[in-house]
């Protein structure tokens, strides 16, 4: 079990959906030299990816509720895939311990393509009488913009990428859309790709001018997280000693501007009965999707 006292470093292994330069490969390695300053926890990343988010969970629900061992993924993996009844893993196999931050999914397109939004992207791909072509992470987003695309007439070819591998799709030109998840920030800057919708709620000023799923008539949103939780069976006592730990780390100056900066996530941290009415409110925006789809 993880513990501050002077009995040397403790050993920490956080299993991440996320593949190298990915949002939450990025975010642990921010957080790495914090534990190891603040509490002598040395954190080993174990990039898990693939199954958007399910290899992971696989494996962390093999690993003892030690408190050494960690589950980093986004809310929407731990809420849409045990609905499937084919993840191999429940929600009930998991102790959530912390959310962090809100994403603010974007989709994305690339700089040099002639449409400037959603809705001119749509009017395209069906003028051509084609399918669209998209990248995303997993069920959950494609869900969400085959929800949307289906109110405009179209049918979409799924793309299954993440991180560094998701942009090459959309600078490449391999998709006409992509999922923006902070890390296309810096392209964005240069104007190699632009914003032309957004999945999330419109929480800040500008963001209501984007095309959204309302507009689409699809009443719901990617109101997504990460996500750090512990195979089921944690003591109460480590529980509560990493919950925190890891909101003491988490607020670091570095780690909330990664966050905030160049991730573009909204700041924030959950626990307990906050943590759980947002997961029951993400699993109902997927209830909501399904039907439009």
């Amino acid at each position: 079990m993880p513990t501050d006292s002077d009995q040397g470093q403790v050993e920490l292994t956080i299993r991440t959906m996320a593949p190298p330069g990915a949002s939450q490969d990025l975010f642990l390695r921010a957080l790495q030299p914090v534990m190891q300053q603040r509490f002598r926890t040395a954190i080993t990343i174990d990039n898990a990816a693939g199954q958007d988010g399910i290899n992971a969970a696989l494996k962390v629900k093999r690993d003892p509720p030690d408190g050494r061992h960690l589950l980093m993924t986004t809310a929407s993996t731990l809420t849409f895939y045990p609905a499937t009844g084919q993840a191999g893993f429940t929600e009930a196999d998991f102790e959530p311990l912390l959310g962090v931050g809100r994403y603010r999914f974007v989709l994305i397109t690339g700089g040099t393509q002639p449409w400037s939004d959603l809705h001119e992207l749509f009017a395209q791909v069906r003028e051509q009488d084609r399918a669209l072509r998209y990248a995303g992470t997993g069920e959950p987003d494609l869900l969400m913009a085959s929800a949307m695309a289906k109110r405009a007439g179209l049918k979409v070819e799924f793309l299954p990428r993440n991180g560094p591998a998701l942009l090459a799709a959309v600078l490449q030109g391999d998709v006409d859309l992509g999922l923006g998840t902070g890390t296309h920030q810096p392209l964005l800057a240069e104007g190699h790709v632009r914003v032309v919708a957004r999945l999330h709620s419109p929480t800040e000023p500008g963001h209501e001018a984007m095309p959204g799923p309302a507009e689409f008539g699809v009443d719901a949103a990617l109101d997504n997280f990460i996500l750090i939780s512990a195979p089921r069976g944690l003591p109460s006592d480590g529980k509560h000693r990493l919950i925190g730990q890891l909101r003491n780390a988490v607020g670091a100056p570095e780690v909330t501007e990664l966050l905030t900066k160049r991730l573009l996530m909204a700041p924030g941290l959950m626990r307990n009965g906050e943590l759980e009415a947002a997961l029951a409110t993400q699993k109902r925006a997927f209830a909501l999707t399904r039907e439009a789809v």
